[in-house]
């Protein structure tokens, strides 16, 4: 089987490439044969994957990474199809365009032939294996280190001499676990909104210390023959662990504040900011502020994954709007910047914008809405105090964008919630369109209005009540929420000193990218990308986390299927995906027959 989908990839490969070399050659109907040898091969692997990967330890990998090479060849194919069509239009050859996706569909051709040669090795493909995430390790360490919390006293222990080998393996496994982790940290502090950089590396280096002195307290030097003192060393493992939950409840809050800023400057259309710049310096400026806009947005996509990871499909599809962001990343900045008039510049624009609103969409339906709001709730107080100071029209706006990315939460999660199913909770949902409606109107209403200041910042605290009555009201599927137990994290404003052993030993990771090699993979290349926690043992038991210590909740029928899963379910679930890329396929506006 595998030698057939092998042969029909290559096949496909030099029909593309032929094409490819002619620089316009191809049209509609080329098009249309492309879909069919694409629409046979894919029932082929679909069969491959159903029946070929019986002996493969690596199946659910596998899977994956079909599934995203399978979603944007079909993605490529649609734009192509766009692409053909307006240069049909217009009687013009769009060379920037063909090139984006054509290479693209080379990629994805080399990269399944490479996945389905290797699909039955023991060992996984460094082109496929998945770099180790922030949660994955959080999780493996603190499963860990749960035998330490729990230690007994030596007399309990039968063999002691064993136990305390083990306890002294096990403690250096949690503190090279734990700097992964910190490595992982400092990268998201580089990217993360900057009232929060600061606060992250201290609470890292904070935790960095109380890991050394762990592993020192249970070094072989100092357990002594006799005596685990065990109460010393329950103590400073009950003190690494909750330092482990802080930072954990200090990254989830800020990451979800980082969701605020990037969707909301998303919405605001940068790329319509790269085009206004007037000169190379104010260009070369925005061209800044375009990569960490993007980097940000790959970081929160790549959060999303891991908590959709379950999920075949939800996967595929945030991995496929991420590989596309990644790879236009490389195309549509320079044609932006050059100055020359571009057709394919309105098609890449607009394959941008539908791959980030994609990507939005799926990050809403998986975010945890009760815990998102609060997050805002934070922001407002904090900028109606700061107003109140000194009156700053700009944050306002800040905080008005942020309510709008709030509502397109809201809307789009709507069914998770049971917002529609619930009288109080939609009451109050219609307040908050209509108080950020009020908020937008008296912000940009254009003639004087006495005692402005004191009205708008009233707004925008009838705005934070009406959030905090909405968050009571709302059900949400799969944890109640309760807002007296709500606590804000404890702000940290003290900058970490300088030149440190932590900053000395632990470097930021590097980020792998998702499926194509671009100009962002290549600069984060030269620094080392995290394994996966293998070292570290994995407990089967699900930690029983606050809902403040989670930043995406799996839907309930996710968490099952997380929980009850074997092959049948892997199986099932990538029925249903490829079906639906055969039905994108086949819905081209292309001329395919009617059998398929």
């Amino acid at each position: 089987m595998a030698e057939i989908v092998l042969n029909d990839l290559q096949n496909i490969q030099k029909y593309v490439y032929g094409e490819y070399k002619s620089a316009g050659g191809s049209n509609i109907e080329w098009l249309s044969q492309l879909s069919l040898k694409f629409i046979e091969t894919f029932k082929k692997l679909h069969e491959f994957l159903n029946k070929g990967l019986n002996k493969s330890p690596n199946k659910q990998i596998i899977i994956h990474h079909c599934m995203l090479c399978a979603n944007q060849i079909v993605v490529c194919l649609r734009f192509l199809e766009k692409t053909v069509s307006t240069e049909k239009d217009q009687n013009t050859c769009l060379i920037t365009s063909r090139q984006c996706f054509f290479d693209r569909i080379f990629w994805c051709l080399v990269r399944l032939k490479s996945i389905i040669n290797s699909a039955n090795d023991h060992v996984v493909s460094e082109q496929i294996n998945d770099q180790a995430n922030f949660i994955e390790i959080l999780d493996a360490v603190l499963d860990n280190l749960a035998s330490f919390v729990n230690l007994d006293d030596e007399c309990n222990v039968t063999n002691k001499a064993e136990r305390r080998a083990n306890m002294i393996m096990e403690s250096k496994e949690i503190f090279e676990g734990i700097n992964n982790l910190l490595s992982l940290t400092l990268s998201f502090s580089n990217v993360a909104v900057s009232s929060d950089q600061i606060p992250l590396k201290v609470l890292s280096e904070n935790l960095f210390k109380i890991s050394r002195e762990f592993k020192d307290e249970f070094a072989f030097s100092n357990t002594k023959l006799n005596d685990i003192n065990a109460v010393k060393k329950r103590l400073k493992s009950v003190e690494l662990e909750s330092s482990l939950y802080r930072l954990e409840n200090y990254v989830n809050d800020s990451l979800l504040r980082l969701v605020y800023h990037v969707f909301s400057e998303i919405n605001e259309n940068p790329v319509k900011k790269l085009f206004a710049s007037a000169d190379l310096s104010s260009q070369g400026n925005e061209v800044d502020k375009f990569d960490i806009l993007i980097e940000r947005f790959l970081l929160i996509g790549q959060f999303a994954v891991t908590f959709a990871k379950d999920d075949v499909k939800v996967s595929s599809l945030i991995k496929s709007c991420l590989a596309s962001i990644e790879s236009l990343d490389t195309y549509l900045i320079p044609a932006i910047t050059s100055k020359i008039e571009d057709p394919s510049i309105d098609i890449l624009i607009e394959h941008f914008y539908e791959e980030c609103n994609e990507l939005q969409r799926n990050v809403h339906l998986i975010i945890d809405t009760k815990a998102f709001c609060m997050i805002l709730v934070d922001l407002i107080i904090d900028s109606i105090e700061n107003n109140r100071k000194t009156f700053d029209k700009a944050s306002l706006f800040v905080i008005l964008g942020f309510s709008k990315v709030l509502l397109s939460h809201l809307t789009i999660a709507s069914d998770n919630i049971k917002l529609s199913q619930d009288k109080v909770a939609t009451f109050y949902f219609n307040d908050f369109k209509l108080i950020i409606n009020e908020c937008e109107a008296i912000l940009t209403y254009p003639d004087p209005i006495e005692n402005f200041e004191t009205r708008v910042l009233k707004r925008y605290n009838i705005m934070k009540n009406t959030i905090k009555k909405l968050v009571s009201a709302i059900r949400v599927r799969e944890t109640d929420f309760n807002d007296e137990n709500f606590k804000p994290v404890v702000k940290i404003t003290e900058a970490p000193p300088k030149n440190s052993d932590f900053f000395n030993t632990i470097r930021p990771s590097g980020c792998k990218s998702v499926l194509y090699e671009s100009k962002r993979s290549i600069k984060h290349s030269k620094t080392p990308t995290i394994p996966q926690p293998s070292s570290l043992k994995k407990s089967a038991k699900k930690r029983n986390e606050s809902l403040r210590r989670e930043i995406f909740k799996k839907n309930e029928f996710m968490i099952a299927e997380s929980l009850n899963k074997n092959d049948d379910d892997t199986l099932n679930n990538t029925d249903l995906h490829i079906t639906e890329i055969l039905d994108k396929l086949s819905s081209l506006s292309i001329h395919i027959p009617k059998k398929y």
